[in-house]
């Protein structure tokens, strides 16, 4: 079995991940009609959904080591200081970038004040849940568009085409398309 794989298989892993997470939701949504979606429940099914995503990724790629699969090695302090330099600076024109979309299509004061409560913990340990299946979504997100999508890209397109093609695939599959142009920087 071939350890590559082209635009339409990285289209159609994302493809299948996405629509796992929206049928994920339905299902929470649909078990309990009348209540709204915790973020908890919500960011504890997409790391569910995502890591059984990489699981099954990593399933088709016989041969590899898990750091070879999701492009997780060991680096040197002055790499990870560089990285954290550039996620700084990057940070600042994606968060006026951000500040500009808000200014041309602005979101109702509702829809602001209900997502900004959608966040806020109702106890501690509600607070510790949420931290803890945020930080866990991120990395499976990470896992599978920077890790996985990408590593199997590299041996059949060059490094800038698989990096434009994971950060396209990552960003589409974000639901706030007002955010889509901030959110490739991410």
């Amino acid at each position: 079995m071939s350890t590559k794989i082209g635009t339409p298989n990285a289209i159609l892993w994302t493809l299948g991940i996405y629509l796992a997470t929206n049928f994920a939701f339905l299902v929470a949504i649909q078990a309990r009609p009348h209540a709204k979606l915790d973020p908890v429940v919500a960011a504890a099914l997409l790391s569910a959904v995502y890591l059984t995503g990489c699981s099954l990724f990593a399933g088709r790629r016989p041969g590899r080591t898990w750091s070879d699969t999701f492009a997780v090695r060991r680096t040197s302090l002055g790499i990870v200081l560089l990285a954290l330099v550039l996620g700084i600076v990057v940070s600042l024109p994606a968060a006026a970038l951000a500040d500009w979309i808000e200014r041309l299509k602005p979101m109702s004061a509702a829809d602001k004040a209900a997502l900004e409560a959608w966040f806020v913990p109702r106890s501690f340990a509600h607070g510790l849940a949420l931290y803890l299946f945020v930080g866990v979504g991120v990395f499976a997100e990470e896992l599978l568009f920077r890790g996985a999508l990408y590593t199997a890209l590299r041996p059949v397109q060059s490094a800038s085409s698989a990096a434009w093609l994971t950060a396209v695939l990552f960003t589409l599959t974000h639901g706030e398309p007002r955010f889509w142009p901030s959110e490739a920087n991410g």
